[in-house]
């Protein structure tokens, strides 16, 4: 009897064109499908719960598969981490009932996004460089009139379906500074860095590194906080701020049925 298997997998995305399968070009679902071939010697395809662009990272993608009896699931994230490339790991594996789909079964996604003021050469696949001296007090208002239930249009990157939706609902979202070890700090600490975090039902294309660079924005006094109103009455993507990189974004968690959690924000 076939088993439905849920993989949480954590990457650096940064050598890759993002999680789905593309022409040519290496992408992490590629990746972990070629695992599974070699591990298995047949051909599986799995569901990735987000699409996550080139240069993206993940600490809690989700992704599913249909397996037959065979290896045992509680040996399935050592098998495939010994055929996986160091920048892409499996984190655990667990069996779910066989309706699961990790995409369509998802409730809501946490994402984070890194912000320091002197990004390394090191540092820069993995942090957006802004400067110091942001107005916070700002930021925090605008994050606020954010959150909710809204047509988010605004913040809406090109390229998507116009036939879908652009309703969604933000639990929480959160700009604050942060020292190295993400505990959060006053402005005091002259090191800190900013990191984003937001949960919702669910994203657009680039929604949330448009919110990320609108916020920025607010914080350098280029949009005021109270502008967020009529980019989201007009649904306007020019009203918005920049669309911060890739770099500094992080799939951080997904939320299902039987986490807590999200339970908390709706």
């Amino acid at each position: 009897m076939e088993r439905n298997i849920l993989i949480t997998i954590e990457y650096d995305g940064s050598a890759y064109s993002g999680w789905q399968i593309q022409p040519n070009v290496p992408t992490v679902q590629g990746e972990v499908q070629n695992a599974l071939r070699r591990v298995l010697g047949r051909d599986i395809k799995i569901n990735g719960t987000s699409r996550t662009d080139a240069g993206v990272h993940a600490l809690g993608q989700r992704a599913s598969f249909h397996l037959e009896p065979g290896i045992p699931t509680e040996r399935i994230a050592f098998a495939l981490n010994n055929a996986l490339p160091g920048d892409i790991r499996i984190v655990s594996a667990e069996e779910k009932e066989a309706d699961f789909h990790a995409r369509f079964s998802a409730k809501g996604k946490k994402y984070i996004y890194r912000m320091k003021h002197h990004v390394s050469a090191f540092e820069s696949r993995y942090f957006y460089g802004v400067e110091e001296g942001l107005d916070m007090d700002a930021v925090h208002e605008a994050a606020k009139i954010i959150e909710g239930t809204h047509d988010f249009k605004c913040f809406e990157a090109a390229g998507a379906d116009p036939k879908d939706s652009t309703v969604r609902t933000i639990w929480s979202l959160t700009m604050d500074r942060v020292r190295e070890d993400g505990s959060v700090c006053g402005s005091e600490d002259r090191s800190a860095g900013y990191d984003l975090v937001v949960m919702g039902d669910g994203f657009l294309y680039n929604m949330v590194r448009i919110i990320t660079g609108t916020l920025v924005d607010v914080g350098r006094g280029r949009i005021g906080a109270g502008d967020i109103y009529e980019m989201l009455e007009k649904k306007d993507r020019t009203l918005a701020g920049h669309t911060a990189p890739p770099e500094g974004l992080y799939l951080a968690e997904v939320f299902y049925g039987e986490d807590d959690q999200w339970k908390t924000h709706v």
